[in-house]
């Protein structure tokens, strides 16, 4: 029998396809008698390997911000990328009124896909899920009192600024080898599950779309003429910070940081036609109760920049549910040292803030879910450099 555990430990989200995973374990609370199921999360030794299960997971690719529209998926899915970068995923196996929350994880030395619990979950049932594991406390209620209907997941204390892109399923299938799903489009949830041992495990096949945008970095050196910077001048970028504000001035005098976590519901319909079954806008609700937010580190390290663009990390921002004409802007932290041509360190520390603002540069209020948008950045000089005098001044960064 599941252990039931009240504790939620946070565990690395890296690899799914990718073969470089860690195991972890989830386990399910019934929160009510047949209408809600609450996922809470246990450490990755605590419990059984489970029953050996071989996944097939399919992800929409991010749209780019300058437009087009994500295709509907056909098998092989049209539209939809190998999903990666994750571990672990949340799955709630539900027939009619009932759930049955499971724990689907890679075992890194195994080389496997486990499912938690001592038997596979057999059966017929309408499968809801999200990934990874840990992005959140979730739980699940049926849409009009029966999951065959569809469902909603409630996500609790989602950060406000994430270094993971959380997902949710919107669609799952069986079948007996790696090629042949019973039926996988979007909108259809069903599935039969049988039982199988190691030699004869079951497929699951998923698909999945983002619930937050993702924000992409890309910086490079200026080596334009007359300064020929990049020719002089060396640019390791050590740390790379995001903080959001909201405000409603266009001044920005009512600038106010976000809160740290926040909530959003997803309501999914079990519509079977091949359309999204993710119904009306998702919003993100800020978690008053949470305190304002740190800054989030998106990259500590070295990297050093060349003079064309240079992808350095990336973060992940959710829709923001802001009332009347309440806009959001975020604070990108660039750490940075300079060194001249012979390696020899001229300034330590240089810092640069750079304000994003959706409503300038894209004409929007907050960033879009499912959507990518890419900053580019610039090092500049500040005067013109002679020989390898010490610098007087940070070079700035400019947002191109």
């Amino acid at each position: 029998m599941r252990r039931i555990q009240t504790i939620i430990q946070f565990m690395r989200f890296i690899g799914l396809n990718g073969l470089n995973r860690h195991a972890g374990f989830m386990v399910c609370l019934l929160v009510s008698l047949f209408t809600s199921c609450n996922s809470e999360l246990d450490g990755p030794d605590s419990e059984e390997k489970g029953i050996p299960i071989n996944i097939a997971g399919y992800l929409t690719p991010f749209e780019d911000s300058e437009g087009g529209t994500r295709a509907e998926p056909a098998w092989m899915p049209e539209g939809y990328t190998s999903l990666t970068d994750v571990n672990s995923i949340g799955a709630f196996f539900t027939q009619s009124t009932s759930c049955d929350v499971r724990r689907i994880w890679w075992h890194d030395t195994d080389k496997k896909w486990y499912i938690s619990g001592k038997s596979v979950p057999t059966g017929d049932f309408y499968l809801y899920g999200y990934l990874p594991y840990n992005s959140a406390e979730v739980a699940i209620t049926p849409k009009n009192s029966d999951y065959t209907e569809g469902a909603s997941l409630t996500f609790n204390d989602m950060s406000s600024i994430s270094k993971k892109d959380i997902c949710v399923i919107v669609a799952a299938s069986n079948g007996t080898d790696e090629n042949t799903p019973s039926s996988l489009q979007t909108g259809k949830f069903d599935l039969n599950m049988k039982a199988g041992g190691p030699g004869a495990p079951n497929h699951l096949f998923l698909l999945c779309d983002h619930l937050y945008a993702k924000l992409e970095f890309t910086f490079r050196v200026d080596d334009s003429e007359p300064y020929k910077y990049a020719s002089l001048r060396t640019i390791k970028l050590r740390k790379l910070e995001l903080t959001s504000y909201t405000y409603t001035l266009d001044n920005l005098s009512d600038a106010t940081i976000m809160k740290k976590k926040g909530n959003i519901t997803v309501n999914l319909a079990a519509n079977d036609t091949g359309e999204s079954p993710v119904e009306s806008t998702i919003y993100f609700s800020p978690d008053v109760s949470s305190g304002n937010m740190d800054p989030v580190l998106l990259f500590e390290g070295e990297k050093t920049l060349p003079s064309d663009s240079y992808t350095t990390e990336t973060g992940y921002v959710p829709y923001f549910n802001l009332s009347g004409a309440g806009k959001v802007m975020y604070i990108l932290r660039s750490t940075y040292d300079v060194y001249d041509k012979q390696n020899n360190l001229i300034r330590k520390g240089c810092v640069a803030e750079n304000a994003i603002i959706p409503q300038e540069r894209f004409n929007i209020k907050q960033f879009n879910r499912g959507h990518k948008y890419t900053l580019r950045l610039t090092v500049m000089p500040t005067y013109l450099y002679m020989l390898s005098e010490p610098d007087l001044n940070n070079p700035s960064v400019d947002l191109d």
